[in-house]
């Protein structure tokens, strides 16, 4: 259940981004996001180790993504 509310909140980004244009609703998706991708990474690291560590690279471009996003907001 918490990988797909973390997936539905990565479609809803793009969606507030790029359909809706307002980066500052997309901005406070991403920290959404990010939240659960760590959530999600804890839990599927008690199960699998492999399975959490997988999550790892996913969780450094959504936060890098998320400077992006920021930025984008300040500057507008």
């Amino acid at each position: 259940m918490l990988f797909c509310t973390q997936l539905f909140f990565n479609f809803l980004w793009s969606y507030l981004f790029f359909s809706v244009h307002n980066p500052l609703l997309a901005f406070i998706d991403i920290l959404i996001l990010i939240a659960l991708v760590f959530l999600t990474y804890k839990n599927f690291s008690k199960i699998n180790k492999t399975s959490g560590l997988l999550l790892i690279p996913y969780l450094a471009w959504i936060s890098f993504a998320s400077i992006i996003n920021l930025t984008i907001v300040l500057l507008n």
